[in-house]
């Protein structure tokens, strides 16, 4: 027993160093980047946004876009077939600002987009999401961006209470992100704040492969990227950030992680996909050796258990937590690192025994 809890800890120490390591490798890469050339230009960017029934979340969105300081060169508005009020919305309250708005041609979040795609003119292109805000200098800070194929631009969450342990579980994965991207390449990527450009997404092809697939646009097309040897640059500047909310329940945020576990194994990437398998090793290695522990009255080896884990994990995390300055969150990565393996079972559990929907539309 004794062996295999200092052999785990050992171990883990190890991976978190790697990855801390990584972590620094990343932003000495952004820091290089910063040096190498002028920005995009504002004018040679079209924004892409699909909707499906957003009347009630799209009005933060709409207020970022009207307080802006600086504006691309158009926004487009694709809608993914709603019944709702949400394309008067958009009229109304960008009525003098260079907008289209257009009806996705076929079902669904990727059609929506592919839409806006044929639709844009511009040689850049930066997908959001309904219900994101942003700062008035989102734009100022875009064009100071160098010129890379695939900008994959950070999304906070906004949360409050209990809630916050949502927020947290995303940038855990985004600080995993960091690491991976300081080594090798980024394994995730949010559409929620992404920039690409036109003539890359269509080298590497359209979404039809996966249409079938209701949601994963983001991940498909940076796997896409990513085997194709396209530049693709990961960012966590604050200043890049969109905002969005978390679920408003525990179970729209399991339904949220469930989709996309349910996804994941679609996804053509073998590093995201042998990442994921250490991470769920190490996290049922963690969860037996801790209940081994407790029924074994050995309060020793359990203190030791955690006290490695949330230290490891706090160091891990502490410098993309100060990027985007969230660093209050790190304080309760001790309650995160409790629930955690629970967690991870649970889905698991759940992901075998449920098929989801998304936007009222099976995941695929």
């Amino acid at each position: 027993m004794m062996n295999a809890v200092i052999a785990y800890c050992s171990l883990y120490t190890m991976l978190i160093i790697c990855g801390r390591i990584g972590i620094f490798l990343h932003f000495r890469k952004r820091k290089r980047q910063i040096k190498e050339g002028p920005g995009i230009l504002l004018q040679e960017i079209s924004v892409i946004i699909p909707f499906r029934n957003e009347e009630k979340r799209i009005v933060p969105l709409l207020t970022s876009i009207r307080e802006s300081s600086e504006l691309p060169a158009q926004f487009i508005f694709v809608d993914d077939h709603s019944t709702d009020q949400t394309i008067q919305h958009i009229q109304e309250q960008l009525s003098d600002y260079p907008i289209h708005v257009l009806t996705a041609k076929g079902q669904g979040k990727k059609a929506a987009l592919q839409t806006g795609i044929d639709h844009a003119t511009t040689p850049y292109l930066l997908t959001l999401d309904a219900d994101v805000e942003f700062r008035a200098d989102y734009f100022t800070a875009v064009k100071q961006l160098v010129p890379a194929d695939m900008h994959i631009l950070p999304v906070q969450m906004s949360s409050r209470g209990w809630k916050r342990l949502f927020e947290l579980d995303i940038y855990m994965v985004n600080s995993l992100n960091l690491a991976t991207d300081g080594f090798f390449r980024p394994i995730a990527a949010s559409g929620a704040n992404l920039l690409f450009r036109k003539s890359a997404f269509e080298s590497v092809g359209t979404y039809s492969s996966h249409l079938h697939i209701s949601s994963g646009d983001d991940q498909f097309l940076l796997a896409d990227f990513n085997n194709t040897g396209k530049h693709v640059s990961l960012h966590a500047d604050a200043a890049l950030s969109v905002q969005t909310p978390v679920p408003n329940s525990f179970r729209g945020f399991i339904s949220q992680r469930l989709r996309w576990i349910q996804k994941t194994p679609k996804v053509p990437d073998s590093l995201a996909f042998n990442i994921g398998i250490i991470q769920v090793v190490m996290t049922g290695l963690f969860l037996v050796l801790c209940i081994y522990s407790i029924f074994q009255y050995n309060i020793l080896f359990l203190f030791l258990l955690l006290g490695t884990k949330i230290t490891a994990d706090q160091f891990l995390v502490s410098p993309y937590f100060s990027s985007i300055k969230k660093q209050g969150l790190v304080y309760l990565i001790p309650v995160y690192t409790l629930l955690f393996p629970f967690y991870v079972l649970f889905l698991a559990l759940l992901s075998v025994q449920f098929r989801l929907t998304w936007k009222d539309r099976p995941i695929g």
